[in-house]
């Protein structure tokens, strides 16, 4: 049976955590454990900045390292332990739920990306780029100042927001709509991460177009090259095979097509920083409270 505490049933609500309980949107610092299980009334997009925590949400915990970001969304149970001997520091953006709503309607009128996020049960978890991390703690850091006018810092901490969530919404939410149909059914084609060939030539045929037509029009409409396409989507599934999963990094290899072991740990390392090692050494998700 659930062991229940007088936390459990506790619903966070903005008005008494934001630091603009006035405002849409508010921020704050954390360097300390919640080890109490909560829901919110409200959007937490949480990131790290500094060491690792274990963040535990609707049942399954996660590790969460420098330059990681996490979604919580209203009524998601979680909380948060830092790990003994590691520092910890997040930066918290606070979201009250109703500008939350009007921030995806204007990705998608019809309100279908906030249904499909809000009916999510994968996590919305993801990783900033090096410079991204750099600019949000930098930003987060000049918002702190008390020499910035009220309204500037409100107007600036929407800005950021929608640079991260915009991320988020890209790399889980990719806009389809408005492109020509041969490209949604290419992309559907290119967002399977089990895809055996990477020869250009050979998915180009796959299209209305020759490659030469088709590799300057692909880029014009998605902004990457059909090799980065792939090999990003290739690449974000061994992310996930190495955070939760115990298989050989020679088997996520052959799994994602790769022919050469050696081949797959360059690209993987160029790709993300680190070697499948290092990475799944760092990331493994899966821990108990």
């Amino acid at each position: 049976m659930e062991e229940r505490n007088e936390y459990t049933d506790k619903v966070c609500k903005y008005t008494d955590h934001s630091s603009y309980p006035e405002d849409e949107v508010g921020f704050k610092w954390l360097n300390y454990s919640y080890p109490f299980e909560h829901s919110h009334d409200h959007w937490n997009v949480m990131l790290v900045t500094n060491g690792a925590l274990l963040n535990k949400i609707n049942g399954t915990t996660f590790r969460m390292s420098v330059g990681e970001v996490y979604v919580v969304r209203p009524g998601d149970r979680h909380c948060t332990v830092t790990i003994e001997g590691e520092p910890c520091q997040s930066l918290n953006i606070l979201i009250r739920a109703d500008y939350a709503e009007k921030f995806f309607l204007g990705f998608r009128e019809d309100g279908s990306l906030l249904k499909e996020i809000l009916s999510r049960e994968d996590p919305l978890f993801f990783l900033l780029s090096e410079t991204g991390l750099k600019k949000t703690v930098n930003c987060a850091l000049t918002l702190s100042s008390q020499k910035i006018a009220h309204e500037d810092k409100i107007f600036q901490l929407k800005l950021l927001l929608h640079q991260i969530l915009g991320g988020m919404i890209e790399q889980f939410y990719p806009v389809t709509q408005n492109m020509p149909e041969w490209l949604t059914d290419f992309l559907g084609v290119l967002n399977d991460p089990y895809l055996k060939t990477t020869d250009v030539k050979e998915l180009a045929a796959l299209t209305p177009y020759s490659y030469s037509r088709l590799a300057p029009l692909f880029k014009s409409l998605t902004g990457r090259t059909i090799i980065e396409y792939v090999t990003r989507t290739k690449m974000d599934c061994a992310k996930e095979f190495l955070r939760g999963s115990d298989m050989q990094i020679l088997e996520i290899s052959a799994l994602l097509g790769y022919e050469s072991l050696s081949h797959f740990i360059r690209t993987f390392k160029k790709e993300c920083g680190l070697t499948p090692s290092e990475y799944r050494k760092e990331h493994r998700t899966k821990f108990n409270l």
